[in-house]
């Protein structure tokens, strides 16, 4: 066990100052110790307790400064309380010689590993309070301390270098306050170097901000195409790189933004304009789902009650989920349900309706109840209604696909409406009044997101 620990052991018995003890007492002292190393020689070793006692039965300095400097005891061996204020030290009071050669002796390796453990855990305020006592303090200690700020220090120099800023300059500020404390020449040189780099990368920047908006943007996207294919050796020049591509990224990237957004704007506004569909689509395409027979589509003979949910018209087969990707739509309502294929997939698969041949989607969900797909990656739309027929249309019409006699009163407004279903979970409720769609995740309707809907 080390001497600290000795000292503490006895601080529990012997609460008041070691100074000129009477023999009695150390040699009751001493067999306590020897006792505690014959019990548990993995925390006393008789070379500990041999250093201890002969502090103890020469009056040592070290015994007379620890009990009556608590900020320095607690700060290496206990709780330390930063709000405390514990003064200025003083060492007149001692034989200073003596004092610091039994410190350096003693408490090396306690000190030393304090000062490891606190520059990893960036605990510099924890330094600056040893650095109080820097006038006792042994020699390796602070040449310790001096080796790590300034391994420190060549860091920042090369960040500097290299990237033109710093990443942490708050830890820098605090790493100047203990190189104040600390009178090492080669650490001042040091921090004058990378103030020196911090204050030419602010010029720098400077001269860019005096430079009009639209020229810096110019400047920096060409100057960033040149970079992207050519990496400098040289530091001085990568650095101006290395702050230049960050321009450049962040540039691009809002520059992308504004073309995604003016894209958008482009793709909304056509989407809005009531006149596109009407130039594209067959007569009567929509509205054939809400009025049939006034739009050239003849109903035939309807659908008996053996069809099952999940059968589609196009492929006279059921629909099954094969990936894991899956959309599921529940039909709550007291209407049947049929999910068909956007108009502009009808129009890319039929060739505009010369061979009538429907490659499309068309596929049926009975009232109360569900269907799980794989996820759909073309516009859809929703189809309410109560008895299906069979239709027959003529050519250069919407393809021969089933219509419902008694269609949902909401069915001119939902049925234009296109749906991307893409690996959600969709439930339809309403009554005749109306249908209400709900959704975990959301679905895109006419390109916004909706977690619930009202038609």
């Amino acid at each position: 066990m080390s001497f600290i620990h000795c000292y503490q052991y006895l601080k529990k018995l012997h609460p008041q100052s070691f100074s000129h003890l009477d023999s009695e007492t150390i040699v009751k002292y001493e067999k306590l110790l020897k006792t505690e190393v014959r019990i548990d020689s993995s925390k006393f070793n008789t070379n500990d307790v041999e250093r201890f006692l002969e502090a103890l039965k020469n009056n040592s300095a070290l015994l007379q400064f620890l009990p009556t400097n608590e900020e320095f005891y607690s700060l290496l061996f206990e709780r330390f309380n930063f709000l405390k204020d514990y003064g200025v030290p003083n060492f007149d009071g001692y034989n200073y010689s003596a004092l610091k050669q039994e410190i350096s002796a003693n408490l090396s390796n306690e000190l030393n590993q304090f000062v490891i453990t606190r520059l990893e855990q960036q605990d510099f305020l924890a330094l600056k309070v040893l650095l109080k006592y820097i006038e006792i303090l042994p020699e390796e200690v602070t040449d310790l301390l001096t080796h790590r700020l300034e391994f420190k220090l060549d860091g920042y120099i090369g960040e500097m270098t290299r990237k033109g800023k710093l990443k942490h300059d708050d830890e820098f500020k605090k790493v100047s306050e203990l190189i104040a404390l600390v009178p090492a020449e080669i650490l001042v040189k040091k921090e004058a170097k990378v103030k020196q780099l911090m204050y030419q990368e602010m010029l720098e920047i400077a001269s860019h901000i005096d430079k009009p908006g639209i020229v810096f943007f110019f400047e920096t996207m060409f100057k960033g195409l040149h970079y992207l294919f050519y990496v400098p050796t040289d530091a001085y020049e990568l650095k101006i790189r290395n702050r230049v591509m960050g321009d450049f990224k962040f540039m691009s990237g809002l520059l992308g933004i504004v073309l995604l957004v003016i894209a958008f704007g482009i793709m909304f506004l056509k989407k809005d304009n009531p006149g596109r569909k009407s130039d594209s689509e067959p007569k009567g395409f929509y509205e054939s789902f809400v009025r049939p027979t006034q739009n050239d589509v003849l109903l035939m003979g309807n659908y008996s009650d053996t069809l099952k949910t999940g059968f589609d018209f196009v492929s006279s087969s059921y629909v099954a989920a094969k990936s894991k990707e899956t959309v599921t739509i529940e039909n709550k309502t007291d209407y049947d349900l049929i999910v068909f294929s956007d108009f502009e997939i009808v129009k890319e698969y039929t060739n505009l309706y010369k061979d009538n041949d429907f490659k499309g989607r068309y596929f049926y969900i009975k009232s109360k109840d569900s269907l799980t797909m794989d996820s759909v990656f073309y516009s859809m739309h929703f189809y309410f209604g109560q008895t299906l027929f069979s239709t027959q249309a003529p050519n250069q019409a919407p393809p021969n696909l089933p219509r419902f006699f008694h269609a949902h009163k909401n069915t001119g407004n939902l049925v234009r409406k296109t749906f991307e279903l893409k690996n959600a979970k969709v439930t339809f409720e309403g009554d005749s009044k109306s249908i209400v769609l709900r959704s975990d995740k959301g679905v895109f309707m006419d390109g916004v997101l909706v977690m619930r809907l009202e038609l």
